[in-house]
């Protein structure tokens, strides 16, 4: 700044800015040292990678090959041709230029990584192992490079080159240091995954027996044991190593281990009790306050839910984990629009790993926002290329925007991957693929292949069946079904089908025998009874219907699909506090189902009087807020009307009857909040359109109710009329 025609101090601090990637600096740097010296070979590598970054690519790359004429080994020039290369997507021509640039510098590092990029490219899982041995060897203090060699080693299933690696990594630690413990749990880990259970137990053991203090060890081999068919064994360690100590943080991380597993269980009650005991010690135990978080979420207290994950960031502001809750918390209070943003910072949180790219990329497909959905996963891949769960996910971006030509070239990257999940994904990709462009038979020639793969063949029968029906060919799908019957006897899918053909193509005998015969040989399969309930509820037989779906019930354990449908039977038939009943318990076991939420809502709101199922009507459909479901919005709406929220309910209620017009009981519900908020026209021409639209299944205490609301307001329109001052019109809304 002193000097600044000083061009060696320019030219040094443009190198050092592009170095550590301050472009800004850098290009003020290199066009000034430029303007001095425009022969200089460096001066000239420099402005030439500046200005490729700033997208001035001819020019950029007829710089960097004059530069190349002079100095065939500058590096930075070099790299400029490289990733001009790799721009234009010619993996083979960045590689033929990489490999020439190592020729004058084996040992450069850039280099080298980059050659390591262009490898996972290209899909050339050989080259990339045989790289990174030979990066090891040169660059043995880069940690990232073994940690990238260990997991080549182990996708590859090669542990015996892999371990003692890990070996050597984790002693190279200090002894009994976090870092010792995550290192030598790794191993375990890897051993696990290679060699089985008993390898991993076995090296638990030996490093427990080593270790000055052996809780980790044992607390994990306890976790081994639950995972591995011996629950109760591991169970009952974990419960002696929290008795055998005193308060401190591995005792606490031995609790919350335990509080999980016994939650995965269904002991909610002993869960919830270690986790409240951990936060008796420790108030901001954050593993202890994601718990109880998830636990104030699934009761419906998501505000004291925000409030323990706050606590939770505010010690680990990006935790994926806390921040994925604490979404869930906002949807479960309605607030959409902060949910997206939580997921969008877990995504980033998470370094873009599969798992949190996947669940935002689903919530913007569930507004219709399908390219940045795509944009989430695209970029998720750009650091692990060849992830299958992100492949199948974008796939089926591509599917729902019937972009078929992108879907392909996602099937095309799964059938790259060396795995069979991936050959199968690939192959039901293609086949959603074939079907959404018509092309039935080759759907089916695809699905018939995937039905004989491990673990396909009942996604593969559906997809068969459908394909045949979509093409109107149920001769076809029959023909097929018996077949796979006659090579599988004892196969209840294919017996469920055939009875599903009779009863779609309106043989509603032969479907009631073959559900019945599929019950006598197996009376414990749900989907048969529920086939049946629907043939016979579908033809009027009520009390047949009844009768098989209390069978049913008691056959099977009370399976929750057949509670939903007992539910809405209950429903049907007037008994709401049945019905209540068992929505409770379905929503007991998953509350974050919406459909179940809403039901359970809508009937306690309207068949429930005490204060207490009102307040819990409404928290439990808080989060039907922002929804653009009719049917949400009218549950949501009338729950606020109930409340004597009228006006903040009345827009929730005119797009339910907007997308509903033909459901009485949502004309009702918009016309008696119109009436209660003085639009008696408005609400005059709704409750009449209710009581026509009204049919025998229509309650008739809400028409009831609607009846007497049109007399009040004929009667508040006739004193009107004679000028006797009547009151307007605002009694409290009640019923149905």
């Amino acid at each position: 700044e002193q000097d600044w025609s000083n061009v060696d101090g320019h030219k040094r601090l443009a190198e050092l800015a592009l170095s550590v990637q301050d472009f800004e600096t850098a290009r003020t740097h290199a066009d000034r040292a430029y303007d001095l010296d425009p022969t200089d070979p460096e001066i000239r590598a420099v402005k030439a990678s500046v200005d490729f970054h700033d997208g001035e690519t001819e020019a950029a790359t007829e710089m960097a090959e004059s530069v190349l004429a002079d100095r065939p080994d500058n590096l930075t020039a070099q790299m400029v041709l490289i990733a001009e290369r790799m721009r234009a997507e010619d993996i083979d021509g960045a590689l033929a230029r990489i490999e020439a640039a190592l020729e004058g510098a084996p040992a450069d590092e850039a280099l080298n990584l980059v050659k390591l990029a262009v490898l996972e490219q290209r899909g050339d899982r050989a080259a990339v192992g045989a790289h990174l041995v030979r990066m090891r060897a040169l660059f043995p203090e880069n940690g990232s490079v073994t940690e990238a060699l260990i997991t080549w080693h182990l996708q590859t299933g090669a542990i015996d080159a892999a371990e003692p690696l890990l070996r050597s990594r984790a002693e190279a630690e200090t002894p009994g240091t976090q870092a010792r413990v995550a290192a030598d749990l790794a191993l375990v880990q890897a051993l696990f995954a290679t060699r089985g259970a008993e390898a991993a137990r076995a090296e638990l053991d030996r490093l427990a027996a080593a270790a000055e203090d052996a809780t980790p060890y044992a607390r994990t081999r306890a976790e081994l044991d639950v995972g591995t068919g011996r629950a109760e064994e591991g169970i009952a360690a974990l419960r002696a190593l929290i008795a055998g100590g005193t308060p401190s943080d591995n005792r606490r991380d031995t609790q919350i281990i335990l509080a999980r597993i016994l939650a995965a269980r269904g002991e909610a009650e002993d869960s919830a009790e270690l986790v409240d005991a951990v936060l008796t010690e420790d108030a901001l135990h954050v593993a202890a306050l994601k718990m109880r978080a998830q636990r104030l979420i699934d009761t419906d207290r998501p505000d004291a839910a925000i409030r323990d994950l706050r606590n939770a960031l505010n010690q680990e502001p990006r935790d994926p984990e806390a921040l994925t809750l604490m979404a869930a918390a906002h949807e479960r209070e309605g607030a959409r629009e902060l949910a997206g943003e939580r997921l969008a910072m877990a995504v980033e949180a998470s370094g873009r790993a599969p798992e949190e790219s996947i669940r935002y990329a689903r919530f913007l497909l569930q507004d219709d926002r399908a390219d940045p959905a795509q944009a989430v996963i695209v970029e998720a891949l750009r650091r692990r290329p060849g992830d299958p769960d992100l492949l199948t996910a974008l796939g089926e971006i591509h599917l729902s925007e019937q972009a078929w030509d992108r879907a392909q070239e996602a099937v095309a990257a799964l059938r790259t991957l060396d795995a069979p999940e991936a050959a199968a994904r690939a192959t039901a990709l293609e086949a959603q693929i074939l079907s959404g462009q018509r092309r039935f038979s080759e759907t089916i020639d695809l699905l018939e292949g995937l039905s004989e793969t491990p673990g396909g063949n009942r996604a593969a029968l559906s997809g068969i069946v459908q394909t045949y029906a979509r093409a109107g060919d149920f001769d076809g799908a029959r023909t097929y079904l018996e077949g796979v019957r006659r090579s599988d006897p004892d196969a209840p899918l294919p017996r469920l089908m055939l009875a599903g053909l009779s009863a779609l193509e309106g043989a509603a005998e032969d479907a009631e025998d073959a559900y019945r015969a599929l019950i006598a040989d197996r009376p414990d399969y749900a989907p048969a009874y529920e086939g049946l309930y629907l043939v016979l509820a579908g033809t009027g037989q009520n009390d047949a219907a009844a009768e098989i779906l209390e069978a049913g019930l008691a056959a099977t354990g009370a399976a929750a699909r057949l509670r939903f449908i007992d539910a809405g039977r209950r429903e049907a038939e007037g008994d709401f506090e049945g019905a209540i009943e068992v929505y409770e318990s379905l929503y007991a076991e998953d509350s974050s189902a919406p459909l179940i939420a809403n039901n359970l809502a809508s009937l306690l709101s309207s068949h429930s009087s005490d204060p207490e199922s009102q307040e819990r009507a409404f928290a439990i459909a808080r989060r039907l807020r922002s929804t653009d479901v009719p049917h949400f919005q009218d549950t949501y709406g009338w729950i606020l009307a109930r409340r004597g929220a009228h006006e903040e309910a009345l827009p929730h209620l005119e797009q339910a009857a907007a997308g509903l017009p033909e459901e009485p009981l949502v004309r009702y519900h918009l016309g008696a909040t119109q009436y209660h908020l003085g639009r008696t026209e408005a609400a005059r021409a709704n409750l009449e359109q209710a009581l026509a639209l009204a049919g025998p299944a229509t309650p008739e205490a809400a028409m009831a109710e609607a009846r007497a609301l049109l007399k009040e307001s004929a009667r508040a329109a006739d004193a009107a009329g004679s000028e006797t001052g009547a009151e307007p019109p605002g009694a409290p809304i009640s019923g149905q």
